[in-house]
């Protein structure tokens, strides 16, 4: 049986992949779902300037254990000695800000700032607690927290006399 087909009848067909068809369908049906409720939503928010506060007036924050401390007495405790800095913020919104002090780490005890003198060490206080060095002290603008340092010995070790030092950073960060 050889039957002629029309030319304008012959098409090819196109077959949809399944994948496709399955997409299609579950667009369907999400579309075509009743909606129980709907809402708006509107996103809102506000940009700012980055806030500008200065430490110290832009100069170094020295503390100066002065040259009388005794050798054997450097417990970590005695000669505590303030880490006074000065802060001047504008166009800030909002007064909780964030600061630590951070400065390369001994090679002995935990949390201490080193010095370039071998088995000393820099140990920073808030009020009466120890602050370990990096740790972030929260506060409220212009309200600064009080810190203090104090030297620490390497336990079985015997400091020499003679000038030490050491660095650190003062970071500030907005919350």
């Amino acid at each position: 049986m050889n039957r002629n087909i029309p030319a304008r009848v012959k098409k090819k067909r196109r077959s949809v992949k399944p994948e496709v068809m399955a997409i299609l369908l579950l667009v369907g049906a999400f579309f075509s779902a009743q909606s129980v409720a709907d809402g708006n939503i509107t996103f809102v928010g506000g940009l700012i300037d980055v806030p500008d506060c200065t430490i110290n007036n832009n100069r170094t924050i020295d503390v100066d254990f002065g040259d009388n401390i005794i050798t054997r007495q450097v417990d970590g405790l005695n000669f505590r000695v303030p880490v006074a800095f000065t802060l001047s913020c504008v166009n800030l919104p909002g007064n909780g800000l964030q600061l630590a002090i951070r400065g390369n780490g001994a090679g002995f005890g935990s949390g201490l700032i080193s010095t370039n003198k071998p088995g000393l060490a820099i140990q920073l206080w808030q009020e009466g607690d120890k602050l370990s060095n990096n740790a972030m002290v929260n506060f409220t603008y212009p309200d600064v927290p009080a810190l203090w340092a104090t030297p620490v010995a390497q336990d079985n070790t015997t400091l020499t006399a003679g000038a030490f030092s050491g660095t650190a950073s003062l970071v500030l960060r907005y919350q």
